[in-house]
């Protein structure tokens, strides 16, 4: 395994973790008061609170933050153990891999409700949207060297971002132009 994967897994995870960190932390302040304004609120379609009160928020009846605070801390505890030559059989890389590949289908569908359903974003769900996808494309192209995921990171990482800020820009054009 390559060091750089380590570090992607490490820094990613850290950028995913202080997001989600955030995303609860407003959450508890909204269960105190439901009326606060929360700083994220940045624009008529930047609204943290209404993607937080959302039933999206709740998937599995407990705050969606739960899940990317402990995946994130997993996933830098994996990346730390790599770094350091803890490196686990090609069994546990493929349960890593079916994990990352869920988690990658689910921010998928929070991406989806967010901007179709719910109809507004949260710039911290963004920020683990953004965190996310590296950690998914890396870890298949350690898992499988050869496939053309693995021969095209750049590629399916920009592309990614770019079809995502396309999807926003069309959706909320009237804000934009």
């Amino acid at each position: 395994m390559q060091k750089s994967f380590a570090y992607i897994l490490i820094v990613f995870g850290v950028v995913g973790l202080l997001a989600s960190s955030q995303l609860m932390w407003d959450t508890v302040k909204l269960a105190q008061d439901p009326g606060i304004d929360l700083p994220c609120n940045l624009s008529p379609f930047v609204s943290c609170t209404s993607i937080n009160t959302s039933s999206q928020s709740k998937v599995f009846g407990f705050p969606n933050p739960i899940m990317g605070i402990a995946g994130f801390s997993a996933i830098i505890t994996i990346g730390l153990l790599s770094l350091f030559g803890a490196i686990p059989d090609r069994r546990f890389w493929k349960i890593f891999t079916i994990g990352m590949t869920l988690a990658t289908i689910f921010i998928h569908w929070l991406i989806i409700q967010s901007i179709f359903v719910i109809g507004n974003l949260c710039l911290y769900c963004m920020i683990t949207w953004a965190a996310i996808w590296p950690i998914f494309i890396f870890t298949i192209s350690n898992f499988y060297p050869n496939s053309l995921v693995s021969k095209n990171k750049p590629a399916f990482l920009a592309g990614w971002y770019l079809l995502i800020i396309l999807i926003i820009l069309v959706k909320f054009r009237e804000y934009f132009f």
